[in-house]
This record gives C-alpha cells, structure tokens and sequence, in this order.
C-alpha cells in the first residue's frame, strides 16, 4: 500500500485509466483494421492483388461492420478475377452504408463486368446523383447504357464527360461513333474536329476525323483534300 500510494503521488494531470477488457480489446480491433486496410492498399499499389485481397480479409475479421474494408476487400477480389466474391462483399457493405458512393461505383463496375448491365445501371445513377461530378461512374454508365441498347442515353451521358473532361479520347471517339451510328455525323464531326484542334498529335483522333471528311455518308460534309493532308501527316509521323 505504501508502494502504491507513492506511485499514485507520481500520476500527471492525466488521471488513472483503470484496466477494461472491452474496451482495450475493441482498441486492439481498431488498430487491427487500420494496420490491415493499411497492408493492402501498398500491396494493391503494387498490383499484388492476391495479397491485397487476404490483407482486406484480415480487416474484414477485425472489423465486420467497415464499410471501407469491404469495399477494399471487394476491389481486390475483383482484381483477381473473383467477381461473385466482389460482389458479395459489395452488397454487404451496401447493406451497412445504402449512400456509400464507393460502394455504388464498385458494384456498378463489378456487375458491368459480368454484364448484369440493368443492375449496373441503377448503382451508377445513385453515383451520380449522389456526386454529379464522378466522371468514372458517368463513363462506367455509358458503356452499361450503350450493352443495353440504350444509345440515346449513353450519348447523354457522353456529352457530359467530354463537357468535364476535353482530354477522355476514349469516351470522345465513344461519342463520335455513338452520333454516326444514328445519322448525326455533323455532330459526330464537328466533335472529334474540336478535340482534333485541342490535340493535334493524337492519332485515333486525326484518323477519325479523317476517316469522316473522306467517307460520311453526308456528302455535304465531306472534305477529301483535308482528309487526305490529315491521313499523309499521319502517315509521316
């Protein structure tokens, strides 16, 4: 006693914290989780996604009711190939957090890729809806919308992101042949002619372009000798 008394004259203005189990156990998960979400965003970094996939694991033990190890542990699986594990682990963490936008678009891209495009649809939406500016989702939207036949919409969707980002050829050229597909070549070729003018060594742009001046089925809108300067410059470089 006369120990513990001197001790206890010893103690700083932060006080005694006595021992509790629970509490130092729930501690223990805690650190637990971030050590082990920690873990396997280096080794997904890294493209080791085998072992990003059983480090999220880990963290799922620790910690059953994180959604963001769930969403982790679902990219991974998806990684490795294992869509129906990343789907399950997905729609559990959508279960715990119904407007988690992480959750949406990785679902909505997992159920994209084993072409549940319907499904797909209705996870980018709420995406979008809950972040407009989220141009990944808008691009995963318009790949499901366009599977789905659903064009009209996907060209929507399209414009959109080239409006937020100039520099996606991909979803651009998307657009351009979206639009002559239907017979709207002059949109198609006043766009790829703008996104040429902004980015004149791109070669699927100028071929495109190109290929429009020399081949619309539009023949007002046809340009062979330009087309043929923009082909030999090509070619030249």
């Amino acid at each position: 006693l006369d120990r513990a008394e001197s001790h206890l004259r010893r103690v700083g203005p932060g006080g005694i914290r006595p021992v509790d189990a629970l509490v130092d156990n729930l501690q223990d998960l805690l650190r637990g989780e971030r050590v082990h979400v920690l873990q396997g965003r280096l080794a997904y970094q890294s493209g080791e996604f085998t072992a990003a996939a059983e480090a999220f694991a880990r963290a799922v033990d620790a910690a059953p009711a994180s959604v963001d190890a769930r969403v982790n542990r679902g990219a991974a699986l998806a990684q490795t190939g294992d869509l129906s594990g990343a789907i399950r682990q997905l729609e559990t963490a959508l279960g715990l957090d119904p407007r988690s936008v992480a959750t949406h678009r990785s679902l909505g891209a997992a159920l994209a890729h084993v072409d549940r495009h319907g499904e797909a649809v209705d996870h980018l939406r709420v995406v979008i809806e809950l972040a407009p500016d989220d141009i990944e989702a808008r691009r995963l939207l318009a790949g499901s919308l366009s599977r789905l036949g659903r064009e009209p919409e996907a060209i929507e969707v399209l414009f959109t992101v080239t409006a937020l980002d100039p520099g996606d050829e991909d979803s651009l050229l998307n657009l351009t042949f979206l639009l002559a597909d239907r017979a709207r070549f002059r949109e198609a070729l006043d766009l790829v002619d703008r996104a040429h003018q902004l980015f004149p060594a791109r070669p699927r742009t100028t071929t495109t372009l190109a290929r429009l001046l020399a081949t619309s089925p539009d023949v007002s809108l046809r340009d062979g000798s330009r087309a043929l300067d923009l082909a030999q410059a090509l070619f030249d470089a």
